[in-house]
């Protein structure tokens, strides 16, 4: 018999991906790029979008033998994810740059009267 759970849910291991895998994806994203953010058409269908997914897959299986075999579904959250970390990182940073100026703006105000 196994141990008790009683009706909690067992925890699932944290995907843990090496340092190389998250580049290598951005590198395979970027490859597809066009098919990925291009809108719906007679040419990018939501199959072409699928089937290149199915490929970065299999090209990250390929490249990282020693991994965990990732669904494409993981793969997909693992780059949204990643794509929504990036996205708050520029939005921070200019915002930051735009805060630092008027900060430095008020301070010299405040602090030398002409």
């Amino acid at each position: 018999m196994g141990p008790k759970t009683d009706g909690l849910k067992e925890k699932v291991k944290r995907d843990v991906w090496s340092d190389r895998e998250p580049d290598w994806l951005l590198d395979l994203y970027i490859e597809e790029k066009e098919v990925m953010e291009g809108d719906f058409n007679t040419l990018i269908t939501k199959e072409l979008k699928n089937e290149t997914w199915k490929k970065i897959t299999m090209s990250m299986i390929v490249e990282f033998p020693d991994s965990k075999v990732r669904t494409v579904e993981i793969i997909k959250k693992k780059w949204n994810n990643f794509s929504q970390s990036a996205k708050a990182a520029i939005a921070n940073h200019k915002t930051g740059l735009t805060e630092t100026g008027k900060w430095l703006i008020t301070l010299t105000s405040k602090t030398f009267h002409y």
